[in-house]
C-alpha cells in the first residue's frame, strides 16, 4: 500500500490521508472536484472538513474493510491535487 499509495495510511480497516489548504475556499472547491469524481465511480469518500483541513476516510462499507474501489478513488483523489493549484 505504501508504494502505490505513499500519501495514505492504512488504518482501522480504511485509508485516510489529510490535506492542507491555503484556505478554506480552497478547500471546498477542491471538495467540490472530489464528488464528480466520487460520482463518477459511484464510491463515496467520508470527508473531515476543519478548516483549512481536509481528512479522507475510505472504505467498503459493505465489506467492512478497503477493496480496490477505495484504491481506485484514493489514486484519483491524488491526481486531483496534483492538478490543483493549492497557493
Amino acid at each position: 500500500m505504501k508504494t502505490s499509495l505513499p500519501e495514505w495510511e492504512l488504518k482501522d480497516k480504511h485509508l485516510e490521508r489529510t490535506i492542507e489548504f491555503p484556505s478554506y475556499l480552497k478547500l471546498i472547491e477542491f471538495v467540490n472536484t472530489i464528488t464528480s469524481v466520487a460520482e463518477s465511480l459511484n464510491h463515496h469518500p467520508d470527508m473531515d472538513i476543519r478548516y483549512k483541513k481536509l481528512k479522507f476516510y475510505l472504505s467498503t462499507h459493505d465489506l467492512d474493510g478497503v477493496s480496490t474501489l477505495d484504491v481506485e478513488l484514493a489514486k484519483k483523489i491524488d491526481i486531483a491535487l496534483a492538478q490543483t493549484t493549492r497557493k
